[in-house]
C-alpha cells in the first residue's frame, strides 16, 4: 500500500500491524509545507535576467523558483512561495491573501506594481500540505537516530501487505525515492508469488 506514514494510522487492518510498526508511524516527523504557485502570461522575471533561478528573500515567500518549463499556450509557472515549518502564517489564510503576499514580494524584487504582476499572472494555485487529509504533511523529515530506529520496521511487509513510500528510500521527501521503493515493493511481491524470473510459482 502507498501511504505516508502519518496517512496510514487512520487504517483499519484486517490483522493488526506489529508494535514496532506502529511506534514508527506514530513517531516518525514529518515536515509542514506550503506551496503557492502562479501561472503567468508574460515572463516578467526575464527582463531582470532570470529565466529560471532560484531567489531565496525574507520575505515571507522564503524560497521563490522560477521554473524552467513553458506550456503550449505560452504561459510560464513560476513557484512563487516554498515554505517548511515555518509556513504557519499561510495555512492561517485563505488562498487570496497567500496570493496577495506572495504578489508582494515580487514587485518589490522585481521594481514593478503589484496590479501589474495580478495582471501578468491571473492564475494561482495555494497547496498546504500539512491540511491535505491524504498525506497529513509534506515528507518525513528523520529526527536524528530515527533513520536507525525506524526505517526497518517502516519498510518491512506485514503478512501480505506490503508498503511503498517516500519515508522507505533515501534521501527521503523526493517523488524519486516513492518510485523507488514501489518498484521494491513490487519486486517482493513478485518474489514471494514466484514470478520472478527463473523461479517456478509457489516456490
Amino acid at each position: 500500500m502507498a501511504t505516508p506514514a502519518k496517512a496510514t494510522l487512520p487504517l483499519c487492518f484486517w490483522l493488526p500491524l506489529s508494535g514496532s510498526r506502529e511506534d514508527a508511524l506514530h513517531l516518525v516527523q514529518y515536515k509542514s509545507t506550503t506551496k503557492a504557485i502562479l501561472a503567468c502570461t508574460q515572463h516578467f522575471s526575464e527582463h531582470d535576467g532570470i529565466h529560471s533561478s532560484r531567489s531565496i528573500t525574507d520575505w515571507p515567500s522564503h524560497f521563490i523558483y522560477y521554473l524552467k518549463h513553458i506550456f503550449p499556450n505560452g504561459t510560464r509557472g513560476i513557484l512563487a512561495s516554498y515554505t517548511l515549518d515555518d509556513d504557519t502564517h499561510f495555512s492561517a489564510m485563505d488562498h487570496v491573501w497567500v496570493v496577495d503576499i506572495v504578489l508582494d514580494a515580487l514587485a518589490g524584487i522585481h521594481d514593478c506594481s503589484k496590479e501589474e504582476l495580478w495582471a501578468l499572472c491571473p492564475y494561482s494555485f495555494v497547496k498546504n500540505w500539512g491540511h491535505d487529509p491524504h498525506s497529513m504533511g509534506g515528507f518525513t523529515f528523520f529526527t536524528p537516530f530515527q533513520l536507525v530506529e525506524y526505517a526497518k520496521d517502516l519498510s518491512q511487509p506485514e503478512g501480505w501487505v506490503y508498503f511503498d513510500g517516500e519515508h522507505m528510500a533515501l534521501p527521503q521527501g523526493w517523488i524519486d525515492m516513492a518510485i523507488k521503493s514501489s518498484l521494491r515493493a513490487a519486486k517482493s511481491i513478485h518474489s514471494a508469488a514466484g514470478l520472478v524470473e527463473g523461479q517456478e510459482p509457489g516456490m
